[in-house]
């Protein structure tokens, strides 16, 4: 329960930083952790009616935002356009052929997408160098916190029905270490809401 709470207070702080932060105001992080705290917090505590299809419907919400935001910081809008594009195509496909109230595909996609438009920021970066260090700015603790948390929530993701069917004990070990990562995922975030660049 510790966890729990120190996960929503964390998103909360998400929240304060992102709305005090002019450059995160401007890229709507406010938004996105906004709409995070309010499912999670209704999730958690079981307010409203909500099943586990939520999670469903906000990774497209999550997938076009974080298209939206790279586009808006100028990375290669084209390539973009055209990833968001193939997102929405590819999550109606999953979510109509899939059985589960959460279908796997569905998070394979969000995390791949996360890495994609991280590492396109990060090629970009090497690419066309300026004078600000990049751990000035604020994209770069996005990407990096984007980069940790899908790669770990893939980890988690692929084997979660055969896991829960064949083995619940090493399930619970991973949803742990995912939950301890999904926290320090957020602690990235909040140290790119510091950033003015």
């Amino acid at each position: 329960m510790f966890l729990i709470h120190l996960y929503l207070f964390t998103i909360a702080v998400c929240l304060a930083f992102s709305i005090q932060n002019r450059l995160a105001r401007q890229r709507y992080l406010w938004l996105y952790f906004g709409v995070v705290l309010i499912i999670e917090t209704t999730k958690i505590f079981g307010w409203g009616n909500f099943s586990s299809e939520i999670y469903t419907y906000s990774s497209l919400a999550y997938i076009l935002y974080f298209s939206n935001y790279y586009r808006i910081v100028k990375v290669n809008t084209t390539l973009i356009g055209v990833l968001a594009i193939t997102s929405i195509v590819l999550y109606f496909y999953f979510v109509a052929s899939s059985k589960n109230d959460y279908p796997t595909a569905v998070g394979i996609l969000m995390s791949t997408i996360y890495i994609i438009l991280s590492l396109i920021w990060f090629v970009n970066q090497l690419l066309h160098t300026d004078s600000v260090r990049i751990s000035q700015k604020q994209t770069f603790w996005i990407s990096f916190s984007l980069l940790i948390w899908s790669t770990f929530f893939l980890f988690r993701l692929i084997p979660m029905y055969w896991l829960d069917l064949h083995d619940k004990e090493f399930l619970k070990d991973i949803n742990f270490g995912y939950q301890i990562i999904t926290i320090l995922s957020y602690f990235i975030f909040i140290r790119g809401l510091f950033c003015k660049f």
